[in-house]
């Protein structure tokens, strides 16, 4: 076996599929899908944003993070389409955690009809806790492990059960396996069990962090150390609470990915959970980048080509 960038005492897998003739020529992209609920304008009390991001392949196949609520699987497909030579293919669809605002999508595209003729998925990633901790913990609900489980059931492809220190090609694309919630020994909740991923596409790379809270995020940090350096991170639990100082000064990213509503935003900054402790961590990054290095999906959907031209800012 080969090994896929980082040291780990675990075995790692490599996983490919097989290559569909399509375009070889189209350019990798990144795409940050703007959820429903991220474009909500009414006072921040704490609601869910959902999440959603994209990777092109140059062979114009996706790798898909969540995607937002049930409300979101039809404009997602829209966006996909719109980005496709014909019905667009999803190579590898990661679902980070058990939460309905990141599998809503997901799991709604998979039960009708009509939608699963929109999309061709071959696998779906994901980690989950047994199912005892839907008993035992918060913050989460009887069926959210069901649900998870559904999706692939429902699209009819296989599952693939993530382990850190895998790694996933969809043609020039590769996703690495980082940290799953079997690295932790007791997770709290379900955010906490978020599946720490990191593309490469273009000679860029992208970390992406789902709702990790802090305790997985320093674990991570402490683990792989300057090797966590990416170009692009998506701020964990929505730019919320979450996240871990330690991580982000080893990442050192030039763009921010924040999936979250402007008044969330506005909160965090300038509002009453600015003196939070909890908040700390993405705060950090908030108050010491540029804010148009910092990309919120309330502003719209954003899909840029890779690799992206940093000098855009003179940095």
């Amino acid at each position: 076996m080969r090994h896929c960038g980082w040291k780990t005492a675990k075995p790692y897998l490599i996983f490919q599929t097989d290559v569909t003739e399509r375009n070889q020529n189209m350019q990798n992209l990144l795409i940050q899908y703007s959820t429903i609920a991220s474009r909500n304008t009414d006072p921040f009390r704490w609601q869910a944003a959902g999440m959603g991001y994209a990777i092109r392949s140059q062979k114009g196949r996706f790798v898909v993070y969540d995607g937002g609520f049930t409300a979101d699987a039809e404009p997602l497909l829209s966006l996909m389409e719109a980005h496709s030579d014909g019905v667009p293919e999803v190579d590898l669809w990661i679902i980070t955690h058990p939460h309905c605002d990141h599998y809503g999508a997901a799991l709604e595209i998979s039960s009708r009809e009509d939608l699963r003729a929109r999309v061709k998925v071959n696998r779906v990633l994901f980690c989950l806790p047994p199912d005892s901790f839907a008993v035992e913990k918060q913050n989460i609900g009887n069926r959210d492990l069901p649900n998870v489980r559904a999706v692939a059931e429902n699209l009819g492809v296989p599952a693939y059960h993530a382990t850190a220190g895998d790694c996933y090609f969809t043609d020039d694309v590769k996703t690495e396996v980082l940290l799953t919630c079997e690295d932790l020994t007791d997770p709290s909740d379900a955010n906490e069990c978020s599946m720490i991923t990191r593309v490469s596409a273009a000679g860029q790379t992208i970390l992406f962090l789902g709702d990790a809270y802090s305790l997985p995020c320093r674990q991570l940090a402490a683990k792989m150390g300057a090797a966590l350096k990416s170009d692009f991170c998506q701020l964990a639990h929505h730019a919320l609470n979450g996240g871990a100082v330690e991580l982000y000064r080893l990442v050192k990213p030039q763009v921010a990915l924040l999936p979250m509503a402007f008044p969330a935003y506005e909160d965090m900054r300038f509002g009453p959970h600015k003196h939070k402790s909890g908040t700390r961590h993405n705060r950090f990054v908030m108050e010491t980048m540029p804010e148009d290095c910092q990309w919120i999906s309330a502003a719209g959907d954003r899909v840029v080509p890779l690799p992206y031209d940093f000098t855009v800012w003179g940095r």
